[in-house]
């Protein structure tokens, strides 16, 4: 049987009037409509009431009398007497429909404009705003009423996946959750990529659909790095014992979830993780439980205008972006990011709400961290020093100081040290910390390839 088409909403100026008598005449329908209204949405005769009742609300915090905006506007809008219950949710649903339907008109209409101009991102955004408006009908949890079925919900909805290590379970309370993001920090060059391969082969093998994000390494060093994890055959010995693998990779691949592993281009953004899940769904015909992003400071935000080089600024985005991904599609969330970078002069942090560059910081000076504020209680002398850009054998780059120190067999060394072309450094492999000699062939090593000097310069 043919699927009716759905019926055409007819917005009349007649109809439009209506509702702004009935938003009028009752304060809690105009209360719970108030976040979702807009001028705009209305034809032109009526746009300056409801900007006028919009003002006065929000100014004096109650809905100004229909005698004032009659006044005000030289219109005539009525009271309406003896709304009920079933009146009122009626046209609660009404006024709903209307401003989602008007939002969706006015995207559409501006949507030509933007893609001439090639802002297809303005266009998803507003058409997405438009179809996300809804009132709020949920008034939250009740903390006191049923507290074990609350905690059932969290154990089976929301998630409290183990990580596979039970020590980093109990640090995180029982595990992770779907709709969040966790941040392992480590410094360069100490295993976050590991780290976050391990992961998520662990939860493949609970039986959860992973999709892994490399923005830095190939799929196949990483997939490679992971068949050393679950074969437990060293990285060395892979080639030789290819069979084996092969065999110990096929037998748990059919007792677990998908792991599907994509390599993005460093630079990429939210927007193009959420376009690959999307083909990832229509070609597995399911959908990812997980998202592993290797790593969170190769991300760029999704929009343009952001300066990349201000990393404060790029990275407060870039993860909101990415838990705003994850809350959308239920998604539980891990990625890495790098501690101890080298800073330049203009970085940018936050005192006081307001955004300075570093080098205007000084003593007694409040600074926003993760902890909270901090107070600056010393300043060393600024000592401008050239950059430099470390490549790896793997391909990892490292932007740095002459002074910048890394592991290697001889301990911390940087480049005023000595540290130079074809000196190794640590890595990890499957967490436990290991050193490559020069003669190996294995691709997790991290010799260093080459180095590249800067003009700017770092303090």
């Amino acid at each position: 049987m043919a699927k009716e088409p759905e019926e055409t909403r007819d917005y009349s100026e007649e109809k439009q009037k209506l509702l702004i008598d009935v938003l009028l005449s009752s304060d809690e329908i105009y209360a719970r409509c108030q976040n979702i209204l807009d001028a705009n949405y209305f034809v032109n005769k009526f746009r300056p009431a409801i900007r006028y009742i919009l003002k006065q609300s929000e100014k004096y915090n109650v809905l100004p009398k229909i005698e004032q905006v009659n006044a005000e506007t030289g219109l005539n809008f009525q009271k309406i007497e003896n709304i009920t219950v079933q009146h009122q949710d009626a046209f609660l649903d009404e006024i709903e429909e209307f401003c989602k339907n008007r939002a969706l008109a006015n995207a559409v209409l501006s949507a030509v404009d933007l893609i001439e101009k090639g802002n297809y991102g303005e266009v998803e955004k507003r058409v997405r705003e438009a179809i996300l408006i809804s009132l709020t009908n949920d008034i939250g949890t009740n903390y006191f009423e049923d507290p074990k079925a609350r905690l059932e919900r969290i154990r089976h909805s929301n998630g409290q996946v183990s990580t596979g290590w039970k020590a980093v379970d109990d640090k995180l309370y029982g595990g992770v959750n779907r709709g969040e993001i966790t941040i392992w920090c480590a410094g360069s060059g100490v295993g976050k990529s590991l780290f976050l391969q391990n992961i998520a082969i662990n939860f493949a093998l609970k039986g959860l659909n992973v999709v892994y994000i490399t923005l830095e390494l190939s799929e196949e060093l990483c997939a490679m790095r992971m068949d050393s994890m679950l074969s437990e055959i060293s990285t060395k010995e892979i080639f030789r014992k290819i069979d084996e693998v092969e065999i110990k990779v096929k037998q748990a691949g059919r007792k677990s979830g998908d792991l599907h592993v994509k390599q993005l281009p460093q630079g990429s953004t939210c927007n193009d993780i959420k376009a690959y899940l999307k083909t990832y769904e229509i070609e597995r015909q399911k959908r990812p439980d997980v998202l592993v992003v290797d790593y969170l400071d190769l991300l760029f935000p999704n929009n343009k205008r952001i300066d990349p080089s201000n990393l404060f600024v790029k990275d407060k985005f870039v993860t909101e972006e990415l838990r705003g991904l994850l809350v959308d599609r239920q998604m539980i969330g891990q990625t890495a990011a790098q501690l101890n970078r080298c800073l330049s002069l203009d970085t940018t942090v936050i005192s006081n709400g307001n955004s300075i560059k570093i080098k205007d910081v000084n003593v007694g000076d409040w600074l926003d961290s993760n902890e909270g504020p901090v107070q600056v209680i010393e300043k060393t002398p600024i000592i401008k020093q050239p950059l430099f850009k470390i490549t790896t054998k793997s391909g990892k780059t490292v932007t740095c100081s002459a002074k910048h120190t890394f592991p290697t067999k001889d301990g911390l060394k940087s480049l005023e040290d000595g540290l130079k072309v074809s000196d190794m450094m640590f890595s990890m492999i499957n967490t436990t910390a290991t050193q490559e000699n020069s003669n190996d062939t294995d691709d997790s090593g991290e010799q260093i390839y080459k180095t590249i000097q800067f003009n700017n310069s770092a303090n």
